[in-house]
């Protein structure tokens, strides 16, 4: 197929499927017990009147859902099972759906426009998670090269053990550890406990004058996943390395770095393709507990922090934000790898 053709249908594949994402996070949100009216009450927080209860709204245009019994407390008699038939109804625009798609979201916390809520935090998280993936792609394609051609298998065993010890812990205890370490005053006392205590103008003011504060959270996020995406990439070698193709060239007198650099690194770029699609959601819900841990006012803390107080509106809206880049993620993947990965291609795809 040609590249219009392909383009369309994954455009229009990301439409459906983000219209069915968007209808079944509204219907979780509905089925999750307690709202924010609950959580005003036991906080004695005086809740906005303008807000409006989207769960006592139907969910779609229409229905085909069976009515629950309107009293439960009541004896079940005939006529009350009835209730418990599907039957088709017509809701109008007076629905979730249609409000959340013509209406602009406003937070059920503080009646701030959502958009606006996200925009700020989601400044923390890519001057946190987008370095992260940057460090954890270009460590990982250095640690493994420097795997696959060393002569020190020990210092290669010993450094796989040191990744994996790494991956095992949880995030919070890692991040939790290295704050006793170098942020406590009976240890190193080397980097601030958290960001909340620096003086900034914006985040992105951290990165020019104050990068210090950044180092424990990068370290947390990166440790973990440094693991995966080195074991990704020493497998893809070490089983290319081991191919009579690769055996031939050495033998032809080519050098194992420029080996590795001409014929293993196109390789590894298309298995760092997968997990960069993966990767690129969390520049939307960010790491919760790392964000958490050092009070980062990111999206992961405030995803956290609106599923705690029943914010539907924002949770919705990143849900929907990192649904969106998902997607767009795994197109992109697919489009590369049909693009420059010959075993992808066939007389029906795409550059044919």
């Amino acid at each position: 197929m040609n590249v219009y053709r392909f383009i369309f249908l994954k455009l229009l594949n990301s439409v459906v499927l983000l219209f069915m994402l968007s209808l079944i996070g509204l219907w979780i949100i509905n089925l999750i017990p307690g709202s924010y009216e609950d959580f005003t009450q036991q906080e004695e927080i005086q809740m906005n009147p303008n807000n409006i209860e989207f769960r006592a709204l139907p969910l779609f245009y229409f229905g085909y859902l069976p009515d629950s019994l309107k009293d439960a407390h009541s004896k079940p008699t005939l006529s009350s099972y009835l209730n418990y038939l599907p039957e088709w109804k017509w809701n109008g625009f007076s629905n979730q759906f249609h409000h959340w798609l013509t209406h602009e979201s406003i937070s059920l916390r503080d009646s701030n426009p959502v958009r606006l809520k996200i925009i700020d935090a989601l400044q923390w998280s890519v001057i946190l998670m987008l370095p992260a993936i940057i460090i954890i792609f270009f460590a990982g394609m250095f640690l493994t090269e420097w795997s696959v051609r060393t002569s020190h298998q020990q210092a290669v065993s010993i450094l796989i053990k040191t990744l994996t010890f790494f991956h095992s812990i949880p995030v919070f205890w890692l991040a939790s550890l290295l704050l006793l370490v170098f942020s406590s005053a009976h240890f190193l006392n080397l980097f601030p406990a958290s960001i909340a205590s620096a003086d900034y103008q914006s985040p992105w003011e951290l990165w020019g004058l104050k990068i210090y504060y950044l180092i424990l959270p990068l370290i947390s996020i990166t440790l973990p996943a440094l693991s995966v995406v080195f074991n990704l990439l020493r497998q893809r070698y070490l089983d290319l390395m081991n191919s009579y193709a690769w055996q031939r060239m050495i033998a032809s007198g080519v050098s194992v770095i420029d080996g590795l650099r001409w014929e293993a690194r196109p390789h590894a770029y298309l298995v760092m393709l997968a997990w960069m699609a993966s990767a690129i959601p969390l520049l939307i819900s960010g790491s919760i507990i790392i964000e958490t841990i050092f009070s980062m006012p990111g999206t992961g803390r405030l995803l956290y922090y609106s599923i705690t107080i029943r914010d539907w509106p924002v949770v919705h809206a990143l849900y929907m934000i990192a649904a969106t880049l998902t997607i767009i993620g795994f197109h992109i993947a697919d489009y590369l790898q049909q693009r420059y990965d010959p075993r992808w291609r066939t007389d029906n795809s795409y550059g044919s």
